[in-house]
């Protein structure tokens, strides 16, 4: 038997202006009940979700459900959500810096406060020094949100040099065949669900790309397009994703972390295990099988010697400030390592596994 595939993302990320994400609108997708998890840190949510994941793994399947781990991008070896979609559960972390609110309490959204296993009393002797950490930490996240912010506004004017030269009719009407092939026209169909995520962003481990889920999503099709630049394969995951929520499929779309809101780097169809990605240096996309386009085809022009000249520079800045941004991020999780420290001491966990037993026993129906 065949249990349920993980799929593994970010749902948000260092951006050029402080952590930006989908917290939000994931949570207000009407196919799932967000369970919101109010807590300090290191007070057991990331151990909370991973056990639930486990319970939703035991039940093996072949029905088309699937799980994801959403990742926090400060520590990647924590998680910040879980998605089960055969029980329509997103259980998600949701305090600072993605910070939700219920809405309407029971009704849409359910709460699960783990505040009550603190030892109050414990925690303020200690506030001086835990306030010292937060300013601390802050202020590296800042450092790395400025390195980020530099690296972000590069790529985007090397982006916009290179789509300058390219063909960009040629492109849509060779994007437009290819999603007629792929992605049969489905007349009446209701407009396709779109899932934002990303597949890749910088973290204290540097940059970090979750290879391991294309391959669970794009298990029959794979189309890498080869741009170094991003200009040919974002308008052409733009062009793709329109088509597919026009013809009623859902779709996973994975953005840019440098520029999460205007460009798309990865797209996946689940229902058709098809899926096309951005190969370049930030995100290497080499799998066996995959059918290759190369965005050089689609050129009018070749950059002049002296355009060449500045887009390698403009490469090597970008890895320069990347390693710093990591480097920052780096600083600021051991900070945060030891702000949990005083949060681990200050917690009761035989009332947190009490109150996960209880999710447990509601979300599974035990």
């Amino acid at each position: 038997m065949q249990c349920k595939p993980v799929l593994d993302f970010f749902l948000g990320a260092l951006s050029p202006c402080g952590f930006s994400g989908w917290f939000a609108e994931a949570a207000a997708d009407d196919q799932i009940t967000p369970w919101l998890i109010k807590a300090g840190p290191g007070c057991g949510k990331s151990t909370l979700m991973r056990l639930l994941l486990e319970r939703d793994a035991a039940v093996c399947r072949r029905d088309g459900s699937w799980m994801e781990r959403i990742h926090c991008s400060s520590d990647p070896d924590s998680l910040d959500g879980v998605r089960m979609s055969d029980v329509g559960v997103l259980v998600l972390d949701a305090t600072a810096p993605h910070t939700l609110d219920c809405k309407f309490p029971d009704a849409a959204e359910r709460l699960i406060p783990l505040y009550d296993a603190l030892d109050h009393r414990d925690l303020v002797r200690n506030r001086k020094e835990i306030l010292q950490i937060g300013h601390d930490h802050a202020q590296l996240m800042q450092q790395a949100s400025a390195h980020w912010a530099l690296a972000s506004a590069v790529l985007i004017r090397r982006r916009s040099l290179a789509a300058s030269l390219l063909d960009q009719k040629k492109l849509r009407q060779f994007t437009a065949r290819l999603a007629a092939r792929t992605m049969p026209a489905r007349r009446g169909a209701a407009p396709g669900k779109q899932y934002h995520r990303l597949l890749s962003a910088p973290t204290p481990k540097g940059l970090l790309v979750f290879s391991q889920t294309v391959l669970q999503l794009a298990h029959t099709t794979l189309y890498a397009v080869h741009d170094p630049y991003g200009a040919a394969s974002s308008l052409m995951m733009a062009q793709l994703a329109d088509h597919a929520r026009k013809n009623g499929y859902d779709a996973y779309l994975c953005h840019c972390a440098s520029d999460q809101r205007n460009k798309l780097d990865h797209l996946f169809i689940p229902s058709l295990g098809l899926g096309f990605v951005t190969n370049n240096p930030w995100h290497p996309m080499n799998f066996e099988g995959q059918k290759n386009i190369h965005a050089a085809r689609f050129a009018a022009e070749q950059p002049v010697p002296r355009i060449k000249r500045l887009m390698l520079y403009q490469k090597k800045l970008v890895f320069s400030l990347l390693e710093k941004t990591c480097e920052s991020q780096a600083a600021a999780k051991t900070l945060h390592d030891a702000l949990e420290q005083y949060y681990v001491r200050a917690s009761d966990f035989t009332v947190v596994d009490r109150i996960r037993k209880d999710v447990e026993r509601e979300i599974f129906e035990l």
